[in-house]
């Protein structure tokens, strides 16, 4: 684990208004890092671990739709709830960040800090936030 990734990630999910947590997806589908999401007892590590395992099912189902389409890269996910938002965007070859919002969120600034923290998270995480193509691995 990288003490670096940890810090640049909670440390602009805590400057997002309307953002409740985030979480950094490996190429596993398990959670690598985590922000603002409670996980002190093992149901609050459980719940941190399911959105990491819905992020990386999503990301891989667009993918590949996205590929039967020949859409060019999946960039980003949303999934729109009566409570809020859950926002699923690559961060390197192997790596995805998913965020959890509030419905009051607003979907524009979020997504603009979104594209800087994934671009700012690859470099980190030591690969290109895309391949040449455009396409992320995950």
């Amino acid at each position: 684990m990288n003490p670096q990734v940890q810090q640049i990630l909670t440390k602009k999910i805590n400057n997002i208004t309307g953002v409740r947590g985030a979480v950094v997806i490996g190429e596993d589908g398990l959670a690598m890092y985590w922000a603002r999401f409670p996980d002190k007892t093992d149901e609050e590590r459980a719940a941190i671990e399911r959105r990491a395992a819905m992020a990386s099912s999503l990301h891989s189902l667009a993918a590949q739709v996205a590929d039967r389409e020949a859409s060019g890269p999946v960039k980003r996910l949303l999934v729109d709830m009566d409570g809020g938002y859950f926002i699923v965007a690559a961060c390197s070859d192997y790596t995805a960040l998913a965020v959890s919002t509030e419905q009051g969120a607003n979907l524009e600034t979020v997504g603009y800090e979104l594209a800087q923290l994934t671009r700012e998270l690859a470099g980190v995480l030591g690969t290109e936030g895309r391949r040449p193509d455009g396409r992320a691995l995950m």
